[in-house]
Parts: structure tokens; C-alpha cells; sequence
């Protein structure tokens, strides 16, 4: 390397400047991929732009051809060869300072066929220099096009207060809600495998997220997974560009300039899958870096519900960082990605952003970290707000379970070739209701080798049992396994897919997938489908009104069907739905579809007691059961109404009549607010009986335009009402507000205890 660079010293200055002007993109000109935002673009390159390069003699008669690529402002600059074909000598690049060199190149290149992009070299200038035995009139390469690496990702930094820009070349955003991965030493082994990495889908450069994988062959393989709408092409990932250790040394130190990471430029497509089959695909990277490097481990289990997971990718074109968050109910995705393949995550702390897709969701088991997903796609914040601003945050991960019958040629390779066989080898269920579950499917294993073959079994999610664990098929003989549904695992309906795996233990013969799929019948019901009535917060209070919705609450119902008697009592059955929470029923006010939204109205029983709950949900004969519903101390909501278009509290003068932009209220009169949420009464009430103006056992107050405080004169259970309070209280006669200004209702649980606040609402008063 010492030879290059000294002739690079004495030969930089005189190297021919040919100089591009990389086009931006036109008003309306988008992104090829939406979901993604460019890191730089690409420029073609003239053919006769190498008549501008120079020969120059060495004093061995052999010569060296140079020219320099200038790119004025660029951050780094990457070149496209093609037809390359460089029989005798070698074709270095040279970075602008001359520290940076990219090279030897020959042969037909690293990918082996004459077309290759280089890595990237810092600066606004890439010297091309070719070495060979001496002058020649045509040059055995091409150059096609150069990438060139903006400062900076693109898009606005979502952190709060002023933009710093760093030394380093990205902006300073750990001020932010991003997390730096280098300060979670439990978690530093799990992101050893992530890796950033940038691609071309022209005319721009994109950055993801990517992942190396481990396979089971024992042989080193440079497999890396990332998301299919990050490289879904062999000219995507001919063009990919991974930077490995893109982090910071330690907590709270800045990275080095990105420029001074190690680089490996190549890759070959080996499977990819689009948004509806999971959102993934498999590279095969043509190099690694020279230091160690780490491959994820990885399992077939289905992530459960609640546990904790992490993820480690690199936002907005920057260093490496960590998300923590835990698995929540399933959910379809933007795209067409249906919900049995990807996991829905939301997070306790940290957030991602662009270029974090393709990043690697490990959790944490019996010591060791495993794959469970590949980010897809995520909560999109609306013009003027970051992902900082969101909450909750979530996040969709393609599902490695899934992916895995795909990936298993590659990362679970055969040691030869086998002779199992699985009949069937799909399996449907459908469980309808409580007293309906699907019996045990079996499913024939045949061995046709002569000798005998010892088998074991691996369930792909916890709900899947297979039995036996374990066993032996003699020479071209049979066997017959059982497979079977864990009934407590499914509480609530949808669409769920597995695989059971059969291994040889002697890796003999490929694994074999029996492929599982459970359509669970019934009302589609989540944690977020208990809301407070009046402002449709989640969360539940008992005695208190609630919605839930839920898909198949009210198949064909066009509108709403309403109890006999708006004071109560109700039924508790309602246009065939009920709904009980833990061993109490709900009484049901209404039972409603309004343009395919779903929901029926309730009471939540006074007996429950706060914490949590379970509910069970019945429509049409089919039911769904969920754990975990939230019953809150206290969540109050304020009952709302439109009048002319304009959205405002439910507040009445005292001789009855609504309080309207039209009709304001005034300094000095006392009005009635209704709501719900409030919590416990005195005297007592029994559930589905209507209120005698009981005293709201919590305090109560009032808070206009966010800052001032009245008093009610009186907060009770309304008579004649079940589940509603009124909250009475005089506008003071010093008041200055006009026009609609906010109203919130607060409820404090119990003495120096913290207040609870309502969504905002509206009311319209004059002085």
C-alpha cells in the first residue's frame, strides 16, 4: 500500500479534473420506494468523459492512467464500473487526502462479471487510477455512474431545540428520542450483527438497516437479511454498500467521521419476499470486513406477547442505536401486510425512524438473544412533528417464523440428500367458539432409507404442540406424530400460521415444515378496544360507560339498536352481543355499525376493582376472550356534541337548555357539564340501576383554557342516568374568555394523590 500511495502523492495534483454536477430531483419527482428516504443520488457518467483521463510513463515503462471525479459539496463518492475487465495491472481509487484507498482491482471485479460498484471514499474528489504494463489505446473498463453521499440523511431532525451540526458528518439527534446503542452493555452482544448499510435504486441512494444471519452448515456464509422494500432486486444489492461498526466507542462520545469506518461493497440477491409474505430478503454479502464479525442466532418460536424485545438499527443515516418495546395485539399493516405475519411492537423507550428498516428485533432467552423479526414499517408522524412526538409508538416486523420455510434451504442446509416425507404437510383448523375446539391433527412420517432415522420435532409458536417429542422411524418405515392447539393460547379471533419442523438429529436429511394455519371465528377485540364512552380514551372505569369495538360486533346491523329504556335498566344482551367483564355481565345501551365502525356501548360493572381484568365478548354465537383489559382508578370523559359543525361539550344552563356558539355561557351563570369516568359514589349504587344525584366519591375540578381552575359546586351520579355524572359549576363573574376555549375535567383519586385529566374539549363563553 505504501508503493500506491506515494504514486498517488506525486500524481494527485496532475491527475485531469473532470468535474459532475450531480441533478437534484425535479419539484415532482418522488422516491421510487415511499417508504424509504434517499441518502444521496447517482449520475451517469458520459462515455467520453474518459478521454479527459492522462497517461503517465514510469520510469519501469510501465504507466498509470488517472482521473479524478469531482462532485463539488459531496460528503463521499462511490463509482460504478462496468464491463471491467482488467487482464494485466490494477485499478486503485484514491480518497481526496490521500489516506482513503479502495483497491486493487482486477480479473473481471468482485462480483466476477465485469460490473461492480467500488466502496465509498470521503471528499468531493475520487481519483480512478488504473496500473498496467504501459500505455493503452483503449481502457479495459467502463465508468457508467457516481454515487454521491450527501453530509446528512435526509428529512428534518427529530429532536427538540436548535440544530448542531457534529464533527463527524451526521446531525447531532442523541439529544433526541433516539438511544444510543453503546450505552446498554446487557444488549451490546445482540447488536453485534446489525449493520448499516446503503444501496442505489436509481437515480438515488438509499440507506437501511441490515442483519447478518448464522446458518446450521457450520460453514462461514455472509448471509445478511434486511427488508425486501429496502433490496428487492439483484441491481439493488449488486449496489449495496455495508459500513460495519457504525457506532460510537462508548456511552456519551461522539462516532468517528463516517468515512473512517471499514466498508465492504457488493452483494448478491439470493430470496426475497414482498410486504404480503412477511417484507424480507436474504443477501449473500461478497465481503466481510477484516475485523470479527458476529451472526445472529436465531429460533423458530413465536414471540409471546408482553415479552420484552429490542431493537438495534440505524435512523436517518446515523450511528447505531437501541429501541426497547414488547410485543402487543396484531395488527395489519400499511401495504397489504396482513397481520399473521408481522408483529406489532410498541415501544417503552427509544423510537426508530427512516433507515431503520430491515433492523433486527432480537429478544432475550435463557441467556442468549435470538431473532424474532425484520422492521417493515412504523408510525409515520404528521408535517411539523417527529417520531418523538408519538405516543404510543409502534412498529411492524416481518415475523422470522414466517420467514424461516423460505430461508430454511439456506440457513438450515441439508448435509445430504434425505429421504423423509410429511404427509400432510399443511394443516388447516378453525376454532368456533368456547365449545368447539378442533380436535389433534396427525400427520405421517416416511422414511425411505433402508436405515433407521431418529427424529425430533420443533413447534414454530408456543399455541402449536406437537407430540411425540421425539422418536425413531425404522429403515423405510413410518411413524405418526400428533398435532394439536393449545386451547388457553387463543383469546381472542384472527388468523394465526406456524410451522411444526421435523429434524434428524444427525442432520442427515433436511429439516421438513408441516405448515399450520388457525382461523379463530368471532368478534375481533384488542386492549385498545375498552374506551371510555364519552371521549373514546382507552382504558375503563367501573360503573362508569364504555365502547367496545371490535370487528363482527354487528355484522349487517346498519346503525345503531338502543335499550328499551335510556335510564336503564338494560339487558344484557343486545342484538345478540354480550359482554362480560371478569364474573359480572355488562349491562348494554346500544349495539351500532356507523359506516363499518363496530361497537356496542356498556356499563362497566361497579364490582370490578381497579387493575386488571378479563373480558369475554360474544356476538352471533361467537366469542372472543381477552386478558388484561385496564380497569383505572378514575379516566374521566367528557360527553361531547356538534352543533353546526362545530364539536363542543355537552354543558346545559339550568333551566335545560345547551350551551351553543350561538347561545354562550356567561360570567356569573352555572351551567351543568356531563361526563363519565369519574369513579365511585356515595351512598352506593348497584350496577345497571340509574343514579339519585350520589356524590362523586373522588374530588373533582375544572380547568379552562389550560390554566384556570374552577370549582364545581356539585359532582354526582346524574339521577335517572346510569353510568353518567354531572358535574355543576358557576363561571366565574370576573371571567375575561370569549369564543371557544378548552374545558377538561380532572379527577384526583385520593388525597396528594396526582390529578387525572379528560381529553380536551370546547366550550363557547362571553364575558
Amino acid at each position: 500500500m505504501g508503493e500506491a500511495t506515494a504514486r498517488f502523492a506525486r500524481g494527485v495534483q496532475t491527475a485531469p479534473r473532470y468535474i459532475l454536477t450531480v441533478l437534484q430531483a425535479e419539484a415532482n419527482q418522488k422516491p421510487l420506494e415511499a417508504d424509504l428516504k434517499p441518502v444521496g443520488r447517482v449520475q451517469a457518467v458520459e462515455a467520453s468523459a474518459l478521454k479527459e483521463g492522462q497517461w503517465e510513463v514510469l520510469q519501469d515503462g510501465a504507466a498509470v492512467w488517472r482521473l479524478a471525479l469531482v462532485v463539488p459539496g459531496a460528503a463521499s463518492l462511490r463509482v460504478r464500473f462496468k464491463d471491467f475487465s482488467v487482464r494485466a495491472g490494477a485499478l486503485r481509487l484514491y480518497g481526496a487526502d490521500g489516506g482513503q484507498v479502495d483497491g486493487p482491482y482486477s480479473g473481471r471485479g468482485p462480483m466476477g462479471d465485469g460490473d461492480f460498484w467500488s466502496r465509498s471514499l470521503g471528499g468531493d474528489t475520487v481519483v480512478v487510477e488504473y496500473y498496467s504494463t504501459g500505455p493503452a489505446a483503449e481502457l479495459p473498463f467502463a465508468i457508467a455512474e457516481v454515487g454521491c453521499i450527501g453530509e446528512t440523511g435526509a428529512g428534518p431532525r427529530p429532536a427538540a431545540g436548535a440544530a448542531r451540526r457534529l464533527k463527524t458528518e451526521i446531525e447531532d439527534v442523541a439529544a433526541g428520542c433516539y438511544l444510543d446503542y453503546s450505552c446498554f452493555e446487557n444488549w451490546k452482544e445482540a447488536g453485534r450483527p446489525a449493520v448499516y448499510i446503503r444501496f442505489v435504486q436509481w437515480p438515488y441512494i438509499y440507506q437501511c438497516t441490515g442483519v447478518l444471519v448464522a446458518n446450521r452448515s457450520g460453514e462461514l456464509r455472509p448471509y445478511l437479511l434486511t427488508a425486501h422494500h429496502c433490496i428487492s432486486t439483484e441491481e439493488a444489492a449488486r449496489s449495496l454498500e455495508a459500513v460495519w461498526f457504525f457506532e460510537t466507542e462508548s456511552c456519551g462520545l461522539e462516532p468517528p467521521a463516517r468515512s473512517s469506518f471499514e466498508t465492504t461493497s457488493g452483494a448478491r440477491l439470493i430470496v426475497t419476499r414482498g410486504r404480503p409474505e412477511g417484507d424480507f430478503s436474504l443477501l449473500e454479502l461478497a465481503a466481510l470486513p477484516a475485523r470479527p464479525v458476529w451472526f445472529a442466532g436465531w429460533s423458530t418460536e413465536e414471540l409471546d406477547f408482553g415479552r420484552e424485545a429490542a431493537v438495534i438499527h440505524h435512523p436517518r443515516n446515523s450511528y447505531k442505536r437501541i429501541a426497547f418495546g414488547y410485543r402487543v395485539a396484531d395488527e395489519p399493516g400499511p401495504g397489504g401486510r396482513p397481520a399473521d405475519r408481522f408483529y406489532t411492537i410498541e415501544y417503552a423507550s427509544g423510537r426508530t425512524d427512516f433507515g431503520s428498516s430491515g433492523a433486527p428485533l432480537f429478544y432475550r432467552k435463557n441467556g442468549a438473544f435470538f431473532l424474532a423479526g425484520i422492521l417493515s414499517y412504523g408510525d409515520t408522524p404528521p408535517p411539523g412533528l417527529t417520531v418523538c412526538d408519538l405516543s404510543p409508538f409502534r412498529d411492524g416486523y416481518g415475523r422470522f417464523s414466517i420467514m424461516y420455510p423460505v430461508l430454511a434451504e439456506w440457513l438450515d442446509p441439508p448435509q445430504q440428500p434425505g429421504s423423509l416425507r410429511v404427509s400432510p404437510d399443511s394443516i388447516d383448523f378453525q376454532i368456533r367458539g368456547q365449545w368447539s375446539f378442533p380436535e389433534a391433527a396427525r400427520v405421517r412420517l416416511a422414511n425411505t432409507a433402508a436405515g433407521p432415522v431418529e427424529f425430533r420435532l420443533e413447534s414454530g409458536a408456543s399455541w402449536l404442540l406437537a407430540a411425540p417429542q421425539s422418536g425413531v422411524i425404522d429403515g423405510e418405515g413410518t411413524a405418526e406424530i400428533e398435532v394439536r392447539l393449545d386451547p388457553q393460547a387463543f383469546s381472542a379471533p384472527g388468523e394465526f400460521q406456524s410451522v411444526v419442523l421435523v429434524h434428524a438429529v444427525d442432520s442427515r436429511f433436511p429439516p421438513l415444515a408441516v405448515s399450520v394455519r388457525v382461523n379463530v371465528l368471532g368478534p375481533r377485540i384488542t386492549l385498545e378496544s375498552f374506551r371510555n364512552a364519552a371521549d373514546w380514551a382507552p382504558g375503563i372505569v367501573a360503573g362508569s360507560l364504555a365502547v367496545v369495538l371490535g370487528t363482527g360486533l354487528a355484522r349487517g346491523l346498519e346503525g345503531c339498536i338502543t335499550a328499551a329504556s335510556p335510564g336503564g335498566p338494560w339487558p344484557l344482551e343486545l342484538g345478540g352481543v354480550k359482554v362480560q367483564f371478569g364474573s359480572h355481565p355488562a349491562p348494554i345501551f346500544s349495539v351500532c355499525n356507523v359506516e363499518g365502525l363496530e361497537f356496542a356501548a356498556v356499563q362497566v360493572p361497579f364490582e370490578l376493582a381497579p387493575g386488571t381484568v378479563w373480558a369475554r365478548v360474544e356476538a352471533a354465537g361467537e366469542w372472543a376472550l381477552l386478558n388484561g383489559v385496564p380497569v383505572r382508578e378514575a379516566q374521566p370523559g367528557i360527553f361531547e356534541t356538534f352543533t353546526n359543525g362545530e364539536r363542543h361539550a355537552v354543558v346545559t344552563r339550568m333551566d335545560g337548555s345547551l350551551v351553543t356558539p350561538a347561545q354562550p355561557l356567561r360570567a356569573g351563570e352555572s351551567a351543568v357539564l356531563y361526563a363519565t369516568g369519574l369513579g365511585p359514589v356515595l351512598p352506593l349504587v348497584a350496577t345497571n340501576q340509574a343514579g339519585f344525584d350520589n356524590r362523586a366519591y373522588y374530588r373533582v375540578a375544572i380547568r379552562i383554557a389550560e390554566k384556570d381552575i374552577w370549582w364545581p359546586l356539585a359532582a354526582e351520579y346524574a339521577s335517572g342516568h346510569t353510568g353518567v355524572f354531572k358535574v355543576t359549576f358557576q363561571a366565574p363573574v370576573d371571567a375575561k374568555h370569549t369564543g371557544p376555549v378548552s374545558l377538561e375535567l380532572a379527577v384526583q383519586p385520593g388525597d396528594d394523590r396526582f390529578w387525572i385529566f379528560s381529553r380536551p374539549s370546547a366550550i363557547w363563553f362571553s364575558p
